[in-house]
């Protein structure tokens, strides 16, 4: 039986390097991580798709809209969601959707609506701190019609008729596209940025522990 000095002189003597074991263990950590990192990745593009579909869903409401004046018709209205909103460092509004009778003229003519009652979305300018007793249809309907004609905007489809309003010309109106689009690419900046950075990560990772298993199974 030979010394380890001598085993060390031969030549052509190769010492294998001991194989590592692989850790059943790591492989379930493994295959966990990946599932989490995949719902994270979901949710993230979920929520992302559906920022900027509001935007450009808003985006195109806006575009199509036709000024024209209105007359509210009678005070009857039924009470739609209303929601708050703030530009940065600028104004602040509520959207008061309520639908009521009402009567849609444009070049002198009258427009007719699509249905007895229009969806009509009035504008209530909020200050530092949102007033919700006040930016409601019971109290914005009948302060409205009491001015008679007024400035609006309507939708109007293919077939003529107004399916939707607003209380305003359309220059007139809060500028919410441009406010939905700085929240989207906000929200994309925040959440679709630090993703791909820890995926492209992952990956490096993945590829690196690759090649040091190669490495030590050829050595």
């Amino acid at each position: 039986c030979l010394s380890g000095e001598a085993r060390r002189s031969l030549p052509g003597v190769v010492r294998a390097r001991p194989a590592r074991l692989a850790d059943p263990a790591m492989g379930g950590v493994n295959r966990l991580g990946a599932a989490i990192l995949a719902t994270i990745g979901l949710l993230v593009v979920v929520t992302n798709a559906w920022a900027w579909h509001r935007y450009f869903r808003v985006r195109d409401t806006r575009r199509r809209l036709i000024d024209g004046t209105c007359r509210i018709k009678d005070t009857d209205s039924v009470a739609g969601w209303k929601q708050g909103w703030r530009m940065p460092f600028g104004p602040a509004w509520t959207d008061v959707r309520c639908k009521l009778h009402l009567e849609v003229h444009h070049n002198g003519a009258v427009v007719p609506t699509k249905d007895d009652a229009t969806w009509t979305t009035m504008v209530y300018r909020q200050g530092a701190v949102f007033n919700i007793v006040d930016d409601s249809c019971s109290k914005m309907v009948p302060a409205q019609a009491a001015q008679g004609s007024f400035d609006c905007s309507f939708i109007e489809e293919s077939d003529g008729k107004v399916t939707k309003a607003y209380v305003g010309h359309a220059q007139d109106l809060p500028h919410l596209p441009k406010l939905l689009l700085m929240k989207a690419a906000g929200l994309s900046f925040m959440t679709l940025g630090p993703f791909v950075i820890c995926v492209a990560s992952c990956v490096r990772n993945k590829f690196a522990a690759q090649a040091r298993e190669a490495e030590d199974k050829y050595a």
